[in-house]
């Protein structure tokens, strides 16, 4: 009884596992007409009031103990307001802070989902990471592209 109860779920989980993004490289392409900076920077576009985004820093800060070489900016929708900043406050100073107000440039980068992290070098975005796409593989592969 316990097996067949168990089959439909071990299969489900085998061909749509959890974290993904721990075993596989889920990075996308984009085009996009948003100007990132010409030197390699990894790009962290935020809500102020995410939680999902709030918890990038402690990845953001383990990245840059492992390479302090790292460019990283966090673009965060919305204005600079010291009435509610959210969670930006706790950004660290080594991460450079750009605030977008018009959220309608950024919906091809971020497809309305936050938050959205994006290696770019040259102006161009060269991959992205939607939040459920990110995982240890993408630590790899940001680490190698720094």
């Amino acid at each position: 009884m316990i097996l067949i109860s168990l089959t439909p779920v071990t299969i489900y989980f085998a061909l749509h596992p959890i974290y993904t993004g721990d075993i596989f490289d889920e990075a996308e392409e984009i085009n996009t007409s948003y100007v990132f900076p010409k030197s390699k920077q990894l790009s962290i576009f935020v809500l102020k009031g995410c939680p999902h985004c709030k918890r990038t820093i402690p990845f953001i800060q383990k990245l840059r103990e492992r390479n302090d070489q790292i460019s990283i900016q966090y673009v965060i929708v919305g204005k600079p307001n010291d009435r509610y900043p959210g969670f930006t406050n706790e950004i660290p100073s080594f991460c450079e802070k750009k605030y977008e107000p018009n959220p309608i440039l950024l919906a091809p980068i971020t497809t309305g989902s936050y938050p959205c992290i994006v290696l770019s070098n040259n102006g161009k975005a060269e991959k992205k990471w939607s939040n459920d796409d990110f995982g240890m593989k993408t630590m790899d592969v940001i680490e190698s592209f720094f």
